[in-house]
């Protein structure tokens, strides 16, 4: 009899060794960027404006909108579309309208709720129609990321390039207060940073598009059915044979701390918009399955078949395990040089807890990832912050929204 565990111990070492081959790319650009320290002008700073989308109040949201307005970026405006009149986030943003002015900044509430994208993308789409002529940059921010005063600079580097069209930094998740849902979060996020620069994938939370991109009709009709807009933009620029630029050295620091129930719904909304609009969904679907196999099949079956069998699958299991967090961990650890020398920003210390507790958190990553990717392929219905959205082939559409949403009752869900 085939020792199955022998068989979960092969796959084991064949999703490390692609890890490590998605990973090196990577690392040498963020080394590179180590090297060239700050050295970088960035002297191209076209007309651009910087849209921020809200819905109820995010932790840092404070920091975000004082990173937005502090860039060091000459001729820039930010444009924060609120979700109606009554948000919670108003106060906020009225105050900072208050202490920078209407030179710098600009709020608008909602005026159009589109029938078959979700209210995020909808805003969107109003902060676009009120993009000046002129206008020869958009930005788009997330509420979760805190910019720092280079932020727009960097971001906009890129399209120097005529033949760019965006480019897109991304997020690296560092809790401040360590859980299981946040432990999973990280090592999620960890590995999705590697899929995301391999196959160009942008991140809404930090991404710029030139003018002949965000005012080109056909690109607004795929907004207008987009359950997440990078990942109808990744869809809509793949069939035209173009793609996204990454900036791995525009890392965007997030701290905040999540329940496990909170990050399954953050993990089922990243699977929903890949599998509506990512262009890369059955490579994704693949692997995520080899897992499920490996760790929902082969695993009891290696414990049924007897202690040999179960031996290999752990060996295995180590030996993944070992690899991705010394990959991840000489990766962060760029990424908090990166922080310090760049930006005098700190990420939450190392300590043996966390250090401890690292194998435990990516073993029951494994376990919740594919049944994520799995339930999200038969999801019709999904709740992101306190609207009920239907899920079908021409997009989504609204079927119940709390007219009373609060950031409390949503628990920070992140953007």
């Amino acid at each position: 009899m085939v020792s199955l565990g022998l068989v979960a111990a092969i796959i084991f070492c064949a999703l490390a060794i692609l890890v490590v081959w998605h990973f090196l790319p990577c690392l040498r650009e963020l080394q590179a960027a180590l090297r060239e320290g700050n050295n970088n002008p960035n002297d191209f700073t076209p007309v651009a404006r910087v849209i921020l989308c809200l819905r109820g109040v995010d932790p840092f949201l404070d920091r975000c909108l004082r990173g937005l307005a502090g860039q060091n970026y000459p001729n820039y405006k930010v444009l924060i579309v609120i979700d109606s009149s009554q948000d919670d986030s108003r106060p906020q943003v009225e105050k900072l309208l208050d202490e920078y002015g209407t030179e710098r900044v600009e709020m608008l509430i909602r005026d159009c709720n589109l029938p078959n994208c979700t209210r995020k993308v909808s805003s969107l789409f109003c902060g676009l129609k009120h993009v000046p002529d002129d206008v020869e940059v958009v930005a788009i921010c997330d509420a979760d990321a805190i910019p720092h005063p280079t932020w727009l600079r960097e971001l906009v580097s890129p399209l120097r390039d005529p033949m760019t069209v965006t480019a897109s930094g991304n997020r690296w998740y560092a809790p401040i207060v360590l859980t299981l849902g946040g432990m999973c979060r990280y090592f999620w996020n960890a590995l999705a940073f590697r899929a995301m620069h391999k196959y160009r994938i942008p991140w809404a939370g930090s991404m710029a598009m030139r003018s002949d991109l965000f005012r080109d009709p056909e690109f607004q009709t795929c907004l207008q059915y987009a359950f997440s807009e990078d990942t109808s933009l990744a869809g809509f620029l793949f069939n035209k044979k173009q793609h996204a630029t990454p900036i791995v050295s525009l890392v965007m620091l997030n701290e905040e701390s999540v329940s496990v129930k909170n990050f399954w719904g953050f993990l089922m909304r990243q699977m929903l918009a890949a599998r509506i609009s990512h262009p890369h969904w059955p490579a994704i679907l693949a692997e995520a399955l080899v897992i499920f196999m490996v760790m929902w099949i082969l695993l009891p079956l290696s414990i049924y078949q007897g202690s040999a069998s179960f031996g290999w699958w752990i060996a295995g299991g180590c030996l993944y395990d070992l690899t991705v967090l010394v990959v991840i961990g000489y990766f962060e650890w760029l990424v908090r040089r990166l922080l310090w020398e760049r930006r005098q920003q700190r990420a939450t210390p190392y300590d043996w807890k966390r250090i401890c507790l690292a194998p435990l958190g990516l073993t029951i990553t494994g376990f919740i990832y594919p049944i994520a990717v799995i339930h999200a392929l038969f999801t019709t219905t999904h709740i992101w912050r306190g609207i009920a959205y239907r899920i079908n082939n021409k997009g989504v559409s609204v079927i119940d929204e709390r007219d009373d949403f609060t950031s409390a009752a949503n628990q920070y869900e992140s953007v």
